[in-house]
């Protein structure tokens, strides 16, 4: 794509004048980019082969056992400290891993991606290739500018690219992602002032170089938490909570307040929140000993469900109480039903809080066939009050539309309790004509 502003064909006429990669950063990729390991063949062979220089030795007696796969080997060729890898039928292997140097160019701070290509055949010298990628050009307010190789297709996990073809510029999209964190960076960097000023450190270079230069020019919030040498907060600064929150950090900061666990600090505050306490003191968000705040916090909010809870029931009820007296005239004669038989009971719901009690009872949503004119309901207890099911009967004729059990499965007395029903429906059909008659 060709240079759509100013400070695009600014930074591919900078990128012209980019030095070429050094002998010494080239020798530094190739050996912080890979595993460097020696060959054994098999437990019962004391070859070994050394996959760096290519030498070949013969170890002792006790060779490629598991103090060598813990500890390594050392080439008596090349002197390198290698890791043991076993393997009867690895010949070739090629491997592709990436490196970053950070630079500046005039008021650009620079990311330089390379790939690193290793081949390692037994017996012979390991080869190695570098080729550079892209380039990240990135200033103070403006996005960042990407001038990279083309790929070869277009896909966000499709990192091959055309290394004799030159550079070009990009779009940032997640997509087609440029912007990545490198094996392994070059430890000497050139950093802007602007970076420097705002906190920009050592301990960030584990971090992904373009985000981090991009967040320290842009937000103060970045800026405080590098100042203070609070990494452990970096990366939990995108989520929400943090954004939310931020008068609590701050205070967090100020008293150089460690959280034991993350998670458990963040659900404290947000029930201190909740529950209505002073998020600004350190005695509810700063303790001492986070878990038992945690736990006292988490009784009380406990308590304040349970309340609302019983609040809104007695709100539902009142609500429904006109509903209740239509219900009770609808119903009347078949509400004072009763069936027994051996130590099955069954009864009729008698009003809008009996919903909601076998709802909660029996974990189903009985409750919501609260007003249904078409449906009758009634509950089956067995010996010592046992919760035997809910049943819906069909106010028409009586038959069973629905028998459930706790969670809505199926019960344990299911054809007992439809026999005892079925048994019963001319019983259900006279107490509804005696209503009638009684209207």
């Amino acid at each position: 794509m060709k240079p759509r502003n100013k400070f695009e064909r600014l930074a591919t006429e900078l990128s012209a004048k980019i030095p070429h990669i050094t002998w010494a950063q080239e020798q530094y990729a190739y050996q912080h980019c890979f595993k460097h390991e020696a060959l054994h063949r098999s437990k019962g062979s004391n070859e070994y082969f050394c996959l760096e220089c290519g030498h070949v030795w013969q170890g002792d007696e006790t060779s490629g056992g598991m103090v060598d796969a813990v500890v390594g080997v050392v080439c008596p060729h090349c002197h390198r400290k290698l890791r043991l890898s076993v393997s009867r039928r690895q010949t070739c292997r090629k491997d592709v891993q990436t490196f970053q140097i950070i630079t500046t160019i005039e008021f650009f701070q620079v990311t330089r991606t390379f790939h690193v290509r290793q081949w390692t055949i037994p017996q012979k010298p390991a080869t190695y290739e570098i080729f550079e990628v892209s380039r990240v050009f990135q200033m103070e307010v403006r996005k960042p500018i990407i001038l990279a190789c083309p790929r070869v297709g277009v896909c966000y996990y499709n990192d091959i690219y055309r290394y004799n073809e030159p550079m070009s510029v990009k779009y940032d999209n997640p997509y087609a992602d440029y912007r990545i964190n490198a094996t392994c960076k070059y430890p000497r960097q050139r950093v802007l002032p602007i970076l420097k000023r705002n906190g920009y450190c050592k301990e960030l270079a584990d971090y992904n170089p373009s985000i981090v230069f991009e967040r320290l020019m842009t937000s103060p919030k970045y800026e405080t938490l590098a100042k203070a040498k609070r990494f452990d907060l970096w990366e939990h600064l995108e989520y929400g909570f943090v954004m939310q929150h931020w008068a609590q950090v701050k205070l967090m900061i100020r008293h150089d307040y460690h959280p034991s666990d993350y998670s458990i600090w963040t659900d404290t505050v947000e029930m201190a929140e909740e529950l209505g306490l002073d998020t600004h003191s350190p005695k509810y968000i700063l303790p001492a000993d986070l878990k038992r705040m945690h736990d006292i916090l988490t009784k009380r909010i406990k308590e304040k469900h349970k309340r609302e809870e019983l609040e809104r029931k007695k709100a539902a009820i009142e609500e429904h109480a006109k509903e209740e007296k239509r219900f009770r005239n609808r119903l009347a004669g078949l509400l004072a039903m009763v069936i027994v038989d051996g130590d099955i009971t069954i009864t009729p719901l008698q009003g809008y809080e009996d919903y909601l009690t076998e709802g909660e009872i029996m974990h189903h949503c009985v409750e919501t066939y609260w007003g249904k004119t078409q449906s009758f309901i009634l509950k089956a207890r067995g010996e010592n009050d046992e919760k035997l099911a809910t049943i819906e009967l069909d106010m028409k004729d009586f038959h069973i539309k629905q028998c459930r059990g706790v969670n809505n499965a199926k019960p344990a007395r299911y054809d007992e309790i439809c026999g005892l029903l079925n048994a019963h429906r001319n019983d259900f059909l006279q107490a509804k004509k005696s209503r009638r008659k009684a209207s």
